[in-house]
């Protein structure tokens, strides 16, 4: 049975064969088999592993100012929003236009604040664990119920304690105060008389200091210009096999496991290891006073973190979703990002200049890179040839760039006997040249 009209079976065929959208063919578009699933789950890891969903170019998230941004590798396979979908358990976090697998950032935002977490419940003194508090709070944000205390029952209830009571524990009034006072004088919170002896209630809810964007599949761009080196693979199918199955169907309290049932198999697609994904925070708000840290790099090390040491995603336990850094191509791309913020100011700059210092500056950039001032001299040689314009771009070359050369040259010029001293002649000639021309074309060299 498919999960569509008569018309777009029509147009995209029996089995959704012309589909060429990932998200679509997981999500809406599925053939659902009473019998040979996995027939259906290795259809939707062939749609997406076509060249056209492997182009997708994460260039635009390295446009962005002022954000701290790196790649990690997948280093198993990889499974997010695993519960959502048609059919059960199939599910993964795929881009809608592009098809290319994402981890949300409210993911990443989860298990960064859990690593935070873990390194202020870790903290053995009063003095680093207020710190770490702080700086979990300011980067990550919090609400009313972080700062909850346990009710005298709660222990007995096994209800789950709030964020700041699990990573402070026992310390929590002496290093909840300190914090709290912090934080109010650092957002500008008024702390009552109200609530002099638990400032922490007079903080209101507060959302943190950076954005979490959404993590996608980077392809570099030498692969991206190259299609025949798209040989990566974006899914896989994975299976999982149910031993006792009439056992979990079984409601009666004295059931029993017997290793005498054949295994159900159940597949499942999943993000292939081996993929680099590029991670992307950015600053949200300006404090109201400075702090003595960068929330944005704190953020990027917990994250970092976070993800090398639990992994994020379904089935972690069982190994998926574990990723680590990747300084080469985390390299890389500082590299990229900084040509592009320097094409950047240089295309600002230009924009400043007037019509003749933009033209000079298009001059400037046809001569070879490296020895501008040898292409210059070689021009001069020759510069009654040369129309008008030419002569005067080359006269402001010398003036504006190369002014420390210009006197020098004057200066050799001086020593020469003539044109054709053996020593200085070249400079003299050069001097000559430039001089008449400039008298010509109205530049003054002095």
């Amino acid at each position: 049975m498919q999960t569509a009209t008569k018309d777009i079976v029509d147009l995209l065929g029996n089995t959704f064969e012309r589909c060429q959208s990932p998200s679509l063919r997981l999500e809406k578009f599925v053939v659902q088999r009473q019998k040979d699933k996995n027939l259906e789950i290795e259809q939707i890891c062939r749609c997406a592993n076509t060249k056209k969903n492997l182009s997708f170019s994460t260039f635009p998230f390295h446009r962005i100012s002022g954000a701290e941004q790196f790649v990690m590798t997948t280093q198993s396979r990889l499974l997010i929003n695993h519960s959502g979908g048609i059919l059960e358990n199939t599910g993964l976090c795929l881009h809608r236009f592009h098809g290319t697998p994402m981890i949300p950032g409210s993911a990443q935002k989860g298990i960064a604040r859990k690593y935070a977490l873990e390194a202020v419940r870790g903290a053995t003194d009063h003095a680093t664990k207020c710190q770490l508090l702080l700086k979990t709070a300011l980067t990550f944000g919090w609400s009313e119920q972080d700062w909850s205390e346990p009710k005298p029952s709660a222990v007995n209830d096994k209800k789950p304690l709030s964020a700041f009571v699990y990573a402070c524990a026992e310390h929590r009034q002496i290093v909840w105060e300190k914090c709290a006072r912090k934080l109010a004088d650092i957002t500008g919170t008024i702390i009552t008389d109200k609530h002099r002896h638990e400032p922490w209630k007079a903080l209101t809810n507060f959302a943190g200091t950076i954005a979490f964007l959404p993590a996608c599949v980077h392809i570099s761009d030498d692969i991206l210009t190259n299609p025949n080196k798209l040989s990566l693979s974006l899914l896989d199918p994975d299976i999982v096999n149910c031993h006792h199955s009439k056992y979990y169907q079984d409601e009666r309290q004295n059931r029993i496991a017997l290793d005498i049932e054949s295994p159900i198999p159940n597949f499942f697609p999943a993000v292939c290891a081996d993929l680099d994904f590029l991670f992307v925070l950015l600053p949200l708000r300006a404090l109201e006073k400075d702090v003595s840290f960068s929330p944005l790099a704190f953020g990027g090390e917990c994250l970092r973190g976070g993800l090398s040491e639990y992994g994020i995603g379904a089935k972690t336990s069982a190994g998926y979703g574990w990723l680590e850094i990747n300084e080469t191509k985390t390299q890389t791309l500082q590299k990229e990002r900084d040509k592009a913020e320097e094409e950047r100011r240089a295309q600002e700059a230009f924009e400043s200049m007037t019509p003749e210092e933009q033209e000079l500056a298009k001059f400037m950039k046809s001569l070879p890179k490296g020895d501008e001032l040898g292409a210059l001299k070689g021009m001069i040689a020759k510069i009654d040839s040369l129309s008008v314009d030419e002569q005067r771009m080359i006269c402001l070359a010398f003036k504006l760039h190369f002014a420390k050369e210009w006197a020098s040259d004057c200066r050799d010029a001086l020593k020469a006997k003539g044109p054709d001293d053996k020593k200085n002649g070249k400079a003299f000639r050069r001097v000559e040249a430039l001089r008449n021309a400039a008298r010509k074309t109205g530049v003054d060299l002095t």
